[in-house]
């Protein structure tokens, strides 16, 4: 009598209690355990990424940094892709020399938009940085 098992008054705890006493039962509930980890992480990474419109505004600052002034923004396109949290952006773009009408192309040049954000980021810090030298002389 020791060995037998307590059965419940509702069927669907005897249920679940035969499925966790089987090796199956301990497995869909590893198996749903997985499923909740991965889908908190799919809707924390939807929440950390910048929207399209973000990500086109920061690639156009990049595009300009990376022509200089010598070169000015003619055309250019942009190609979003998002997988597993991470963002890449595949550019393609035209820039015009003002003096000499010299074209500069790339085409689809594919970069993480990390590279993209430090690019902007370095450009904003050399701009601070010139700015605080005319203030100072």
């Amino acid at each position: 009598m020791e060995n037998q098992r307590k059965r419940y008054k509702y069927p669907l705890k005897n249920v679940i209690q035969d499925l966790w006493d089987d090796d199956m039962g301990k497995i869909l509930v590893y198996l749903l355990i997985f499923a909740f980890i991965l889908l908190c992480g799919s809707v924390v990474t939807k929440i950390n990424t910048p929207s399209d419109e973000e990500i086109r505004s920061l690639t156009q600052d990049y595009i300009e940094i990376q022509l200089g002034d010598d070169y000015k923004l003619e055309a250019w396109d942009v190609d979003i892709n998002h997988q597993f949290g991470i963002t890449n952006v595949e550019v393609s773009y035209i820039g015009i020399d003002s003096e000499t009408g010299k074209k500069k192309e790339v085409m689809e040049e594919d970069i993480s938009l990390s590279k993209i954000v430090e690019a902007n980021d370095k450009e904003k810090t050399k701009k601070r940085l010139e700015k605080e030298i005319k203030t100072a002389n």
